[in-house]
Order: structure tokens, then sequence, then C-alpha cells
């Protein structure tokens, strides 16, 4: 009898997926910020992104996916809030394509009970056009929590130290050639380089106001010695 009763209930819950009852279960970490890296790959080459746009559209496209719980979630309040944040970040002209291109303005869908994202119907899967971003090693996902936008007024127009090719105007896009260890290694490396060069430029920037300190205690106490002889000399006359 209970034999029946657990063939019954596997027979009724296959029913309940395949009618698309049971719906989506989210995704794990891992996964998101898989996805996230392919997605954002995918913006910062059809939009033209610099660096700092690339980096936060990463931890954007990352807290958005992480948000997917089901069905519901994929054009709700996070999806709403994913273009809130986009809007600070893109220009006018970037903003305007992005929501002309459905495969970003409306990035996943539900295939066999699954979330994926619409975007590998375009490109290849596992192919990147660019670097990882440079926050892909450090950043969690936390910025949704919010309630505000925590990309409001902040500068995003900076010249990326490997610029992407123009946007695409063509129906046939260029295919990227990186795999996805070669642009997260690179990632690394275009960081390990923006750290050493933030250093470095700390170093010249402590040097500079070290010299600077030197050259005004130099000379207050070169005014203060001309100032003391010019005194004494004042009161070598009296005498």
């Amino acid at each position: 009898m209970k034999k029946w009763i657990l063939v019954l209930a596997v027979m009724f819950t296959a029913i309940l997926t395949s009618c698309g009852v049971y719906e989506d279960t989210g995704m794990s970490y891992s996964r998101a910020r898989t996805e996230a890296l392919y997605l954002s790959d995918k913006m910062a080459y059809e939009l033209n992104l610099t660096m700092d746009q690339y980096n936060a559209v990463y931890e954007i496209n990352l807290d958005y996916l992480l948000s997917l719980n089901n069905h519901g979630d994929f054009f709700g309040d996070y999806w709403k809030r994913r273009n809130y944040d986009l809007e600070y970040v893109l220009t006018v002209a970037q903003y305007q394509r992005f929501l002309a291109l459905e495969y970003f303005y409306r990035p996943v869908h539900r295939v066999s009970n699954s979330i994926t994202l619409v975007v590998y119907n375009r490109y290849p899967r596992n192919k990147y056009f660019r670097n990882a971003p440079t926050v892909y090693s450090t950043y969690k996902g936390a910025h949704k929590q919010y309630h505000y936008s925590p990309y409001q007024g902040r500068s995003y127009m900076n010249v990326p130290s490997n610029q992407p090719p123009q946007m695409p105007t063509t129906r046939t896009p260029a295919q990227p050639n990186k795999s996805k260890s070669e642009a997260v290694r690179g990632g690394r490396e275009q960081q390990k380089n923006d750290t050493r060069q933030s250093a470095s430029s700390y170093r010249r920037q402590q040097s500079n106001y070290n010299q600077q300190t030197r050259s005004e205690t130099q000379q207050q106490t070169t005014t203060t010695n001309n100032n003391n002889n010019s005194q004494q000399g004042s009161a070598s006359r009296r005498r």
C-alpha cells in the first residue's frame, strides 16, 4: 500500500511540474556569478561600456540574478530596481539602446522549468569579448538591500584600458573569442595593475605633499631668520 502511495505521489509531482505549477527554485551563487559575467560581457560589448560602467553593470546584474526565486521575480521589484540602477550608470544613448535590446532589457526566461539567459540565443556559450570586470573576484552581491541606488552620483566616463569594439551596426554580431578562464585571469591581472597604479599614484602624491611641506617649512624658517636678523640690526642701530 505504501509503495503505491509513493508511486502516485511521484506521478502527481511529475504532472504538476510538467504543467508549470512548480516554478523555478532560483540560482546558486556560483551559477548567478557565471551568468552575470556572461550577460555583463555582452552588454559591455554592445553598449561599449567603460571599465567603471562594466564593473557597475556586473554588480547590478549579479544582484538581480541572485534575487530570482521563481517566475514571478523575473520582471518584479528587483527587475525594476535593476533598470533604476542602470539608468544611473549608462549614458542616455546607452540606456535607450539597452531598452531596445530585449535580450538585455528582459534578460531571463524559463526553459524546461529552469532559468536561463535570453542572450544565449545570440552568442556562443562560454565565450567572452573582454576580461572579467575587476570586481568579479570581490563583489558578492549586497547593493540590492539598499533603499537607494548606490550608483547615483558616481562618474563612469573613464576610458577603459582595453577599449571594446564599437557598437555593432549590422545584424550579424562579431564573435567573442575568450574562454571564461581567460576572461577571469585577465580581469585579475587588470585588478593587480589597477592596485599597483593606485599605490604608485598614492606614493607620488605623498612624495609631492612631503616635498611641498619641506619647502613651506624652509620658507617659514627663512622668513623667521630674516625677521630676527632685521630686528637685531634695528636694535644695534638704536644702541
